[in-house]
């Protein structure tokens, strides 16, 4: 095997590519796996510290290490996602009460129905984050 093919530099672009797919490919398979297990921001500063190495240094055998990097950081935030979707899963099929502050004035559709943006949400007087 011809080792200085592993020491040429890919360009950045390539590089950014394949980190896309990772992170990708990590918040995909963040669904299969349990949600507090990646939810630490350990990981994400493990995986930042990676791709920091690999785009730092650029040769082709850190690539692995760029695709482990993208996988830790896609499973870090789709498990942080998949935790805090985990509150409202006792909701399904239920009534609940949503009340929140009116963000912006009220729009007219062209159905001739109201759209509402609310802020500060609560649903059943527990807070929650986001805007509905």
């Amino acid at each position: 095997m011809n080792w200085w093919a592993l020491r040429r530099r890919p360009h950045i672009s390539w590089l950014i590519a394949i980190l896309c797919l990772a992170l990708l490919t990590g918040v995909f398979l963040a669904q299969y796996s349990p949600p507090s297990l990646f939810a630490s921001f350990v990981w994400c500063m493990v995986g930042i510290l990676l791709v920091g190495l690999a785009l730092w240094r650029r040769y082709v055998y850190l690539i692995p290490f760029l695709i482990v990097a993208g996988i830790l950081i896609g499973l870090w935030r789709g498990s942080v996602q998949k935790s805090e979707l985990s509150d409202l899963q006792g909701l399904y099929g239920t009534h609940a009460m949503i009340s929140g502050n009116v963000k912006e004035d009220v729009d007219g559709v062209r159905t001739g129905q109201l759209v509402v943006r609310l802020d500060n949400l609560a649903i059943d007087n527990r807070a929650i984050h986001g805007t509905l």
